[in-house]
């Protein structure tokens, strides 16, 4: 039998650090959902899902309908990204993309 531990949900500053970790969360809320029908567990973390579409969308509409992101300290990386990348990264676009839809 598997112990059940309290869910922490919503946005986190401190994961912030992933661009990607709020349209995932949003993803694969739905994915679980589609494929469980427990929306018990959607109604808890419906707060969360709320918020972190309101920060896709609202950070979207700030930058020219792309998600964007900054670093932390004047001396951190330009660009984030796990390739170097100096334009807005592609994947992180494309999983905001599905998390509006």
């Amino acid at each position: 039998m598997s112990e059940r531990i309290p869910l922490a949900v919503g946005p986190d500053p401190r994961l912030r650090l992933l661009d990607t970790s709020t349209p995932l969360f949003v993803m694969l809320a739905t994915a679980y959902a589609e494929r469980t029908g427990d929306m018990d567990f959607i109604a808890i973390i419906w707060e969360a899902l709320l918020a972190a579409m309101e920060w896709i969308e609202g950070n979207a509409r700030r930058h020219d309908g792309f998600v964007s992101y900054a670093r932390g300290e004047l001396t951190g990386l330009a660009n984030q990204g796990w390739k170097g990348r100096t334009i807005a990264l592609v994947e992180v676009q494309g999983y905001a993309f599905a998390a509006l839809e």
